[in-house]
Order: structure tokens, then C-alpha cells, then sequence
């Protein structure tokens, strides 16, 4: 696990205004190379540069081949080879489907208690 990676993700997370996060959308809003509303994984361009945002609803690693010929949850797989993470903890990290309504707060409260868990285990 890139429990640094996942920190300073947590640390932009929480300079975030609330406005600017949805969790229910990778990207919601952007122009050109400015994104105005993203998920957590939306964000992941803004703090990590060797991360680009292709189109208007996608990320990707280019200096990863097998990641970009990927064609289905690209964002995730993304996230979960970026991170160093399997899927049901990308999953809980980032995914709405079981956790209902999130902000940023319960996102980086998610990524601290994992990180912090891991390191006790680790």
C-alpha cells in the first residue's frame, strides 16, 4: 500500500471546499485543465502530476501502458494501482455504493483510519 500516496491525497481532500467534491462523479465539472467538481479519484491530477485527466470524465497514468488499454472502471483500476490497493478497499475508500452520502470529511477520515491501520499491522 502507498500509504504516502494516500496521505497527501487526504491532505488535499481536506483543504477542499465541500462544493468541490462529489463523490457520486470521477470529474462533474471541468474545462480545459481546470476541474471545478470532482470525486476523490477526480482529484488525484491536481495532486499527483504523473496523473492526467483525458476527456471530461477520466484519469489516466500515462506512463502506464497496461492501465491505459483498460477499458471499463479505468478510474478505478487507476486508484487501486496508484495506491497499491485491491479493489474492495478502493472500493470503501472511494465508492459511494455502500457508505450513502460523503464529503471530504468522511473520505479522508475513511483514508486515515486505513492508513493508520495498515502501519500497525505492517
Amino acid at each position: 500500500m502507498q500509504t504516502e500516496r494516500l496521505l497527501k491525497l487526504a491532505d488535499f481532500l481536506e483543504q477542499l471546499p465541500d462544493k468541490k467534491f462529489n463523490i457520486n462523479y470521477i470529474v462533474y465539472k471541468r474545462r480545459e485543465t481546470c476541474v471545478s467538481v470532482a470525486c476523490a479519484i477526480g482529484w488525484m491530477p491536481a495532486v499527483f502530476k504523473e496523473l492526467k485527466w483525458e476527456g471530461y470524465d477520466s484519469i489516466v497514468w500515462p506512463d502506464n501502458e497496461e492501465l491505459n488499454s483498460i477499458k471499463y472502471n479505468k478510474n478505478f483500476a487507476v486508484a487501486r494501482v496508484f495506491f497499491d490497493i485491491d479493489v474492495n478497499l478502493c472500493n470503501y475508500l472511494f465508492d459511494n455504493g455502500q457508505i450513502g452520502y460523503s464529503t471530504t470529511k468522511h473520505v479522508t477520515k475513511r483514508i486515515r483510519k486505513v492508513v493508520k491501520l495498515y502501519r500497525t499491522t505492517h
